[in-house]
């Protein structure tokens, strides 16, 4: 777009709330191209720079050529209407003729700014085509498609959706300023690389039809721009959004209105840009997409818990944590479906601690049954018992205690002091120490000191004990040391010769003995030796298991191995002496290798073995093993030789040869085969005997020819050769069909196929059923082969729908196409039906006329079609209403009394209206009776006490005179406390109309009020001064005790609580209170329709989990925007009042509990869950208790009777 100065400067980047919708997708379908060729595509040509974001929902699309390979290329644009679905133009995906083979593949870019270039936000996607059915290429009428991508893009700051307008919401009327953003040319031949915007004004249908020369139809198209020229949509724009902010849910939001189609050039001077709006598709839009959601929304944080995620949308999750100190109970995560609804949350319960028991031998404080998350608990121990671990532990955020569970340990028990010693403590606690001594010199205790372990003492009582006896020395040895004292060692040895047999020392203990006997020194002797390899010990005299010191033992070789060294060992005082004898064993000497053989083994000594084996295709003749015997020879008496094997005979081939002829075959044996004269040789031509025994191939076989198959009759055959794997081919003459196959082939004697024939084939029929034709468009057809006939939708088949040719001729006769028949609809009640006969069939339409005074409603004509079924439902004749009367004192403004009329009723002045003030007439009855015309000048309650004393209240008291006193002839009067500011309120309960009060004096104390003014409150906590000609109203009161002053309200108000509030005292001191009774005169509101004070149940905020949260509050005021409320009850929410705007969807309803007959199944209706009004749905009727059953918008379900149900319905207007 150029620099023109529209206003679009001042654009902010809005917050958006996308409608969402999903569906499952139908097939895509093309339209060729035919019409116009001057009329432009929609551009943008002119306008400002946008900053990224700016437009979020604006995407891209491209094209690309799918048999071709090339670039996507730019050529639309659209917008986003939730995460799966583009709003765009059906032109744009029209094929010319000139494009009427080509493939195209279609993709998409949200989040685009720079179209050239990558952005951080971009995301492409896949794309396919839904045009409107009834879009015109002519006319560009219903210029409406929806793009389906393969994927959903991911919401965020720069890809947003855009909100659809509502059914039968104008907003595309002359005047509004719409906005519209785009690629499109800046410059005949090229289009922007950035995104641009600009701002047009809606022109009125004149206009638009006016300054074209094509047909502009006012319904689905608008125009816009200023038509001074150089700012416009151009080429590559089409499809974009034009849009409006608009005010939802009490927030600005922008709305498309229409879609960018056509143009007489680009910025022409006196031509403007031609758009679809888009309301009249918006149920197309809707069903296309199926209304499924595709965002559950922020499900918030649970109670002591967190969430973590941020992507909202259908299939993703969130997870759940719990605050430290809180365990999660439930799954941790929560996946958002496809009914827009999270599954259930987890909660977080407080962490609880197990039990840690009771203290032995001590207390805890505090002692409770359960322990939780920072609990904490103290112990403490008995008297002399001693605490073990920590004296306090708490409840961590993991379930677990901080510490263990401590223990009281035991004192013990005077352990005494032993006989000869003395004890140095007296402590006897827990892991307390006593040290004791002996009084002897050198004489130390048993134990030298006790420790107490949890009651008992570690060790025995101590006692100081003497010295040990003399043990005494070895004989042949000796011993060192004399002391004999407790803990001194002495130490033995033994003489040469001799061998130690006991202790090395022994050691004085406390009991007064050695810790054990004293050694013995006995003669040393050698056990029995071990003899060398391969040797043993000569003499079984020798062989003993101990030997004397110096004695000699003498080794032998053992067979099979010969003596090398001395034989002899002696018996030291070290043990044996080394010998120097070896035994190796005899050799045989190499046995050889056999001729084609091999040898395993290479030890040619004692008792080894070798083993033969001969190569592939030899066996062998001899001993396999040899083994070296003691003699030094090897076992055997022949040689070990190899000899070729042997393969059995294979046989010779029936019908054949084979050459040479041998009675043996052995290894690498050749024999080669042969067939007779005409047979045909299958498999091997020649074998080898191989080294396994078996030949390199089995015998072959001779296959015989086969027989002449003949020629068909009407065809004829082309080979003449009949050996075995020939094949003969077959044909048929001009004007016949074979039957069997065409060709067959020979195989050891036989044919695989029996000789094919020729039939005559079917000329196609020419002639067609009426309203019908043949599937296939061949021009004959062959012997057996059907054809089938059709009939065009809204005809039936009478007869076979198949005939077969069989052999020149079709055995069937021709089926006919009768129409199909639907039911009689029915007869009009209080009408007639044209034409009326008994029987209608496809394309038969009947057209319906209502009776004098009484209103058709539905389609007036109906049309049988093609499934049989009507085009529309008979409709209805809904009858008129009787005359309702005009009511005393009243007058009646409107005479008709048809169908679906309003009455409207009024009263004289002075006269209040009972009822409702406009009725409706419903199919001949009206929707409310006739209201009445009543004085409103009621008492309501002060005197005769039908206000509650609770309801009266006044800002101070005197003794005895109390404000319930207040009431008009009452025996007492109510007197303030103070004269500083007094005021007298009474509440009646709800609003009623004030038109006048009554004031008194007291008699008991002599006093009245002489002038008072007045203030009212409908709602809330202010009160109004009551006013006239626009000053403050000063009341005249009392002149004595005892006489009634009414005065009368010019100004009627509409008041819940009404104060009085004294001005001038009489007949006391200006400090004296002010003494008073009162009563109040007025009548009561309507209850059916809406004025101000009516009580009603107002829309306050949307609820997270779905739908809308309603209070009860008083309607205060209303202004040409919105209308003002104000809660009943003070403690309920906060803030107090609400403005809710006057096109909102039932801002409220009136707080009336509904009628059975009101209420079905699907009803859209209010349930009360507590103080507070949840939006949701009847889900099933009454039950016995008169109860229903109520979901509610965000899933939770409760039954009702009717006090708690109000419906959601639009009020009607007293006025």
């Amino acid at each position: 777009m150029a620099s023109d100065k529209v206003g679009m400067e001042n654009l902010v980047t809005f917050l958006l709330t996308a409608l969402c919708f999903f569906c499952q997708t139908s097939n895509c379908q093309d339209y060729s191209s035919c019409g116009l060729r001057s009329v432009r595509r929609g551009k943008i040509f002119g306008g400002l720079q946008s900053r990224p974001g700016m437009w979020p929902w604006q995407v891209a699309i491209f094209r690309k050529n799918s048999d071709e390979d090339q670039k996507p290329q730019f050529f639309c644009g659209g917008a986003l209407i939730n995460s799966r679905w583009v709003l765009s133009a059906a032109h744009c995906f029209h094929k010319r003729q000139n494009e009427k083979y080509v493939h195209y593949r279609y993709t998409i870019k949200a989040g685009d700014h720079k179209i050239y270039s990558k952005d951080p936000y971009e995301q492409e996607r896949d794309a396919r085509i839904h045009n409107h059915p009834n879009f015109i290429p002519s006319t560009f009428e219903n210029d409406v498609a929806l793009v389906e991508l393969d994927k959903g893009v991911k919401m965020g700051p720069n890809v947003r959706s855009i909100c659809l307008p509502k059914a039968n919401e104008n907003l595309s009327s002359p005047g509004e300023i719409v906005s519209v953003a785009g690629w499109g040319y800046t410059t005949k031949g090229s289009h922007s690389s950035v995104l641009l915007h600009s701002a047009f004004e809606i022109q009125n249908n004149k206009n638009c039809k006016d300054t074209t020369t094509y047909e502009f139809n006012k319904t689905v198209m608008f125009c816009a721009g200023h038509g001074k020229g150089g700012n416009d949509t151009c080429k590559g724009d089409s499809g974009g959004s034009t849009v409006r902010e608009v005010l939802r849910d009490g927030r600005r939001r922008w709305v498309t209105v229409g879609l960018v189609s056509w143009g007489e050039g680009c910025g022409i001077k006196g031509k403007y840009g031609y758009y679809t709006r888009v309301e009249p598709f918006v149920d197309w839009i809707q069903k296309k997409i199926n209304g499924s959601i595709l965002s559950c929304g922020d499900p918030g944080n649970i109670p002591n818990g967190r969430i973590n995620g941020t992507d909202f949308l259908v299939g993703f999750t969130v997870k759940y944590k719990c605050n430290e100190g809180y365990r999660l109970r439930g799954r941790s995560k929560s996946r958002c479906k496809r009914n827009g609804k999270w599954t259930k949350a987890p909660t977080c319960q407080k962490v609880e601690c197990n039990d840690p028991g009771s203290l032995r031998h001590g207390v805890r404080r505090p002692r409770k049954k359960k322990y939780y998350y920072k609990d904490k608990i103290r112990f403490r121990c008995k008297t002399n018992y001693t605490i073990i671990g920590r004296s306090a532990m708490a409840c961590r955020s993991n379930g677990m205690w901080s510490g263990f569970k401590p223990a009281c340990l035991a004192p013990c028990k005077d352990p005494g002091i032993p006989k000869g010693g003395v004890r140095l403590d007296h402590s006897f606690k827990h892991a307390q120490t006593v040290r004791f001594l002996c009084k002897k010199r050198n004489q130390p205790p048993s134990v030298s000191y006790l420790t107490c372990n949890n009651g008992r003492w570690n060790q025995n009582i101590p006692r100081c004990i003497a010295d040990c006896d003399d043990p005494g020395t070895p004989i042949n040895g000796q011993r060192q040391g004399t002391d004999f004292i407790l803990k001194k060692r002495v130490y033995f040895t033994c003489d040469q010769g001799y061998m130690r047999v006991g202790p090395k020392y022994i050691q004085c203990q406390s009991n007064r003995r050695w810790s054990d006997k004293a050694p013995i020194c006995e003669p040393l002797s050698c056990f029995r030796p071990i003899p060398p390899q391969n040797a043993y010990i000569y003499s079984r005299r020798q062989q003993k298991e101990k030997y004397g010191f110096n004695e000699v033992v003498m080794f032998y070789c053992n067979k099979g191995h010969f003596a090398s060294g001395s034989p002899f060992v002696r018996c030291l005082a070290n043990g044996w002496s080394k010998t120097t004898l070896r035994c190796p064993p005899k050799n045989c000497g190499d046995p050889g290798t056999p001729t084609n053989g091999r040898r395993q083994g290479n030890v040619f000594t004692f008792n080894n073995k070798v083993n033969f084996t001969c190569l592939d295709g030899y066996e062998l003749e001899g001993p396999v093993e040899r083994v070296c015997q003691e003699n030094g020879t090897w076992s055997g008496t022949t040689t070990t030789t190899c000899e070729r094997v042997e393969c059995k005979d294979p046989g010779t081939p029936r019908n054949g040869i084979r050459r040479p002829e041998n009675n043996k075959y052995v290894y690498e044996d050749r024999i080669d085969f042969m067939c007779n004269t005409s047979h045909y040789l299958r498999g091997n031509t020649s074998i080898i005997c191989q080294s396994d025994r078996t030949w390199t191939g089995t015998v072959p076989v001779c296959l015989a020819p086969c027989r002449d198959p003949g020629i068909p009759i009407g065809g004829h055959r082309y080979q003449h050769s009949f050996l075995h794997n020939s094949i003969v081919r077959f044909s048929c003459n001009s004007g016949w069909t074979m039957d069997g196959s065409h060709t067959i082939r020979c195989t050891d004697g036989r044919w695989d196929h029996d000789s094919p024939t020729c039939n005559k084939a079917c000329l196609r029929p020419n002639k067609y059923p009426v309203n019908g034709g043949i599937r296939g468009s061949y021009i004959s057809y062959r012997h057996k082969y059907s054809i089938s006939y059709y009939c065009y939708r809204g005809y039936n088949l009478v007869g076979r729908g198949n005939v077969r040719c069989l052999n020149g001729t079709w055995e069937n006769k021709q089926p006919t196409c009768r129409p199909v028949e639907c039911r009689d609809p029915g007869k009009l009640v209080n009408g007639g039906r044209y034409p009326d006969q008994n029987k209608y069939v496809f394309k038969n339409s009947i057209r319906f006329q209502c009776k004098t005074n009484y209103t058709l409603r539905g389609v007036p004509a109906i049309t049988c079609q093609h499934d049989k079924r009507w085009s529309g439902n008979v409709p209805r004749c809904l009858a008129p209403c009787r005359d309702p009367g005009i009511p005393k004192n009243g007058h009646r403004l409107d005479h008709s009394f048809l169908h679906n009329a309003r009455v409207r009723f009024s009263c004289r002045r002075g006269w209040n209206i009972e009822g409702s003030q406009t009725i409706t007439c419903n199919n001949g009855n009206w929707d409310h009776t006739t209201p009445e015309c009543m004085e409103c000048g009621s008492a309501l309650g002060m005197e005769d006490r039908k206000i509650p004393d609770g309801n009266i209240r006044a800002s101070s008291t005197r003794y005895r005179y109390h404000a319930k006193d207040g009431r008009l002839n009452d025996r007492y009067a109510w007197c303030s406390g103070t004269a500083r500011n007094p005021y007298l309120q009474i509440d009646f309960g709800k609003p009623y109309r004030i038109t006048g009060l009554a004031t008194q004096g007291s008699t008991y104390n002599n006093k009245w009020v002489e002038n008072y003014t007045v203030t009212s409150n409908l709602a809330g906590s202010s009160f109004n001064i009551y006013r006239e000609d626009g000053l403050d109203k000063i009341f005249i009161g009392n002149r004595d005790k005892g006489s009634v002053v009414k005065n009368k309200l010019r100004n009627p108000v509409i008041a819940r609580r009404l104060r009085i509030l004294p001005q001038k005292q009489g007949g006391f001191s200006g400090l004296s209170p002010a003494c008073m009774r009162v009563e109040i005169y007025g009548c009561d509101l309507p209850s059916d329709c809406i004025q101000i004070g009516s009580r009603v149940v107002a829309k306050w905020t949307s609820n997270p989990r779905g739908g809308y949260k309603y209070l009860k509050a008083y309607l205060t005021s209303i202004s040409r925007r919105y209308w003002r409320v104000e809660l009943e009850d003070e403690n309920h929410a906060s803030p107090r009042h609400k403005y809710l705007l006057m096109y909102e969807d039932l801002p409220f309803v009136l707080d009336i509990p509904p009628k059975h007959e009101e209420l079905q199944v699907g009803t859209r209706v209010l349930g009360a869950w507590g103080y507070r009004y949840f939006t949701g749905t009847i889900k099933t009727g009454k039950d016995r208790y008169n109860k229903y059953r109520v979901r509610a918008d965000d899933g939770d379900e409760k039954d009702f009777t009717l006090d708690g149900i109000r419906v959601l319905k639009a009020p009607t207007f007293c006025n």
